[in-house]
């Protein structure tokens, strides 16, 4: 992904920015190198543990071109996510805010 971005920014920036459905520190780093802010995008993990969401917020952290995690939504009404489907925080939620 890092060439493709490279070979369509060429002489003029085309790309600023790219997402990652997931991924971990060195995927996130390997994207940085192409010169473009970076986000992890739709992000959930089904039946991930509250550390499964640490190291994924601390990945982000780690790499300074990382702007952004987005998921698709914020509770567990269509995906799991950080709040339960009355959205109460859960396990995921205060991991997050923890790493942060």
């Amino acid at each position: 992904m890092v060439a493709l971005v490279k070979r369509i920014n060429g002489a003029s920036k085309l790309i600023d920015g790219a997402g990652r459905t997931g991924g971990v520190q060195a995927a996130l780093t390997a994207l940085a190198g192409a010169g473009i802010e970076i986000g992890i995008t739709e992000f959930d993990i089904q039946g991930a543990s509250p550390n499964d969401y640490t190291t994924v917020t601390k990945a982000c952290l780690a790499v300074s071109a990382c702007v952004a995690i987005t998921s698709w939504g914020i509770s567990d009404v269509r995906h799991s996510l950080l709040l339960d489907s009355n959205y109460k925080p859960k396990a995921a939620y205060n991991a997050v805010i923890a790493a942060l």
